[in-house]
């Protein structure tokens, strides 16, 4: 009579759904930031020659916030296929946590600007995560 096998089963199969998720979300966050950071970079070069005014710097800020958290999302989570819109609206949270941090250290205080690139980071995270999703 022959034995049986055992089946191998790969490290990826053994691990627990949540811990998958929260690696996706971490993974996303730091994709944000690096995006965000890459981005601003390039801005501020731009506005270095072109000369923008403040308000347009400031609309250049939400943009380029709104762009990194779209890709962050869409990048940790293109291999998903549920749950998009929320989790691409999570993958925002850690990264807005850490800008508020360094707004704070940098200008001593929060104000409504802070408040709308948020919401824009959360709607950018939503949205590369339905695409992500859906793609």
């Amino acid at each position: 009579m022959p034995k049986k096998r055992k089946r191998r089963v790969s490290p990826k199969e053994n691990e627990n759904p949540r811990i998958v998720f929260l690696k996706r979300i971490l993974w996303g966050s730091l994709y944000s930031l690096i995006a965000f950071f890459v981005i601003l970079l390039i801005l501020a070069f731009i506005v270095m020659k072109a000369g923008f005014s403040d308000s347009m710097q400031t609309m250049l800020t939400l943009a380029a916030s709104l762009i990194a958290t779209f890709i962050g999302a869409f990048l940790s989570l293109r291999k998903t296929y549920e749950k998009g819109l929320l989790s691409g609206a999570l993958v925002s949270v850690p990264a807005l946590i850490i800008m508020c941090v360094v707004l704070l250290i940098v200008f001593g205080e929060l104000g409504v600007k802070t408040i709308v690139m948020a919401l824009l980071m959360m709607l950018g995270g939503a949205l590369g995560g339905i695409a992500a999703v859906n793609k």
